[in-house]
């Protein structure tokens, strides 16, 4: 129960742990990589569960258009993780399920597509919201 009994109403930002696997090119800016893993993952002292529910919620989150569009952001020097306009790399324009996780689509700004190119173990993560109300 929340603090005085009362109900409790928010947003929630889960941003997910780091995942270590290469993009792959699929065109001059068109890039898919997997951005989250089915299964549990420690992540700052918090063990995160991921499941294939989980995950198809977002797509499917995705698909009905929760947002207008998602940005790619690249995190500022302290690694924040803002939407600040001139930090945007690109946008995702896919989500889907596998087996394995959550993988995304994405079409990179030039300047986005150059980095990955010059460093393709550059590091991704995935940042979701979700209205929490809690009872």
């Amino acid at each position: 129960m929340p603090r005085g009994g009362q109900p409790v109403a928010g947003r929630v930002t889960v941003l997910t742990p780091i995942v270590h696997a290469e993009p792959i090119e699929l065109g001059r800016t068109a890039w898919r990589k997997q951005v989250l893993p089915i299964g549990s993952l420690n992540y700052n002292g918090r063990k995160l569960n991921f499941t294939k529910d989980y995950i198809n919620n977002l797509v499917q989150s995705f698909k009905d258009r929760a947002l207008d569009a998602v940005p790619l952001q690249l995190a500022d020097s302290d690694n924040r993780h803002t939407n600040d306009p001139e930090r945007a790399a690109g946008e995702v324009i896919g989500l889907e399920v596998a087996d394995d996780g959550l993988y995304a689509t994405v079409s990179l700004t030039d300047r986005g597509s150059a980095l990955v190119k010059e460093h393709p173990n550059l590091t991704k993560c995935l940042r979701s919201g979700r209205n929490l109300t809690e009872q």
